[in-house]
């Protein structure tokens, strides 16, 4: 029988039990005075240990400034200290915790007080699988998958004796005594196939646990459609010895560089280099321009001088075709 997945572990945060218990308690707050109240204050473990604890709540009553209160106790008995007074937003973060305890949390604003939550983190030998995914490497009919990746979590490493990574149900990896919490399934693998992975960590006496399962389906990407660019003028300045090169406007959500070759020939001076496009300026109708410098090429006087040029474009990490040899007078 399949089993039921948990959780996905792609998702941030592990849903906890939280436990609200009523309170009252004086605060001497001195912030704004504001009307509303604090509400729906929860609480959620970090997937990648199990320990740190996310907090959130609402007072929709409150002003666009000022700040919160964070109150927390240790243990079931433990005293009330005050982490922070200058908490903005509806959230906090609280990184200082420890596996296998129990935390209490308030919040308050002004003379506004929220409930108090319970929050107990999880054991410091299970795993936590904050990261599954499949390796894709190229397009359509192309595309291969490489492998399936996978990164865990421990509480605490000293007593674990061994790691074992289960897919389907099936062991397919164990090691001993290893600091290592990475692992790359590289069996051949389907596309538009459901796999499901776990990770069980045995301590030295004998113990085991385990992580929630997380599944992984690798797809195969569509093709991209990467227009071959096109250089529609080129331009020099023979006093600062700069050129420009225009390229057509080839705008696409998913372009991050352009890939360029130019050379002054017969001069064995050349470039070759991928530029970002951010870094790239362009003209009046939007065509981008590739800025180059030839500041250390010695020009023969009396001599003219051509620059050859080609250029392709990245796009949703792929490269297109190379666009034709352009020749121009620059010098």
């Amino acid at each position: 029988m399949k089993k039921i997945l948990l959780l996905f572990m792609s998702v941030s945060m592990l849903a906890t039990s939280v436990l609200f218990t009523s309170c009252s308690k004086d605060e001497d707050n001195t912030e704004e005075e504001a009307s509303g109240s604090i509400n729906s204050l929860t609480a959620s473990l970090s997937t990648y240990n199990g320990r740190n604890i996310y907090l959130t709540w609402e007072n929709p009553g409150i002003p666009s400034y000022g700040f919160y209160s964070v109150y927390r106790a240790e243990g079931e008995t433990g005293e009330f200290e005050n982490l922070t007074s200058r908490c903005e937003g509806e959230h906090f973060n609280d990184i200082k915790t420890e596996c296998e305890n129990t935390y209490k949390y308030y919040i308050t604003y002004s003379n506004m007080v929220s409930e108090t939550i319970t929050v107990k983190t999880g054991l410091k030998y299970q795993p936590y699988l904050n990261s599954c995914y499949a390796q894709v490497n190229g397009e359509a009919e192309d595309a291969v998958i490489q492998h399936i990746f996978m990164k865990w979590a421990v509480g605490e490493t000293d007593d674990v004796d061994k790691y074992e990574i289960y897919c389907d149900g099936n062991l397919i990896y164990t090691e001993t005594k290893s600091y290592e919490t990475e692992f790359r399934d590289t069996e051949s693998k389907n596309f538009d196939q459901e796999y499901t992975y776990k990770v069980v960590v045995i301590t030295d006496d004998g113990q085991r646990y385990e992580s929630f399962e997380s599944t992984v389906t690798p797809h195969r990407p569509d093709a991209v459609n990467r227009e071959v660019p096109e250089i529609i003028k080129v331009k020099s300045n023979l006093a600062d010895k700069t050129v420009e090169i225009y390229l057509s406007d080839v705008s696409n959500s998913g372009l991050d560089l352009i890939g360029f070759y130019a050379e002054l020939e017969g001069l064995n001076y050349y470039w070759e280099a991928d530029t970002r496009v951010e870094d790239m300026s362009t003209d009046e109708e939007g065509n981008l321009i590739l800025k180059l410098n030839a500041d250390g090429a010695t020009l023969p006087s009396g001599q003219t001088i051509w620059l050859k040029s080609k250029v392709r474009v990245h796009i949703d990490g792929g490269w297109s075709d190379w666009s034709d040899w352009n020749r121009s007078f620059v010098f």
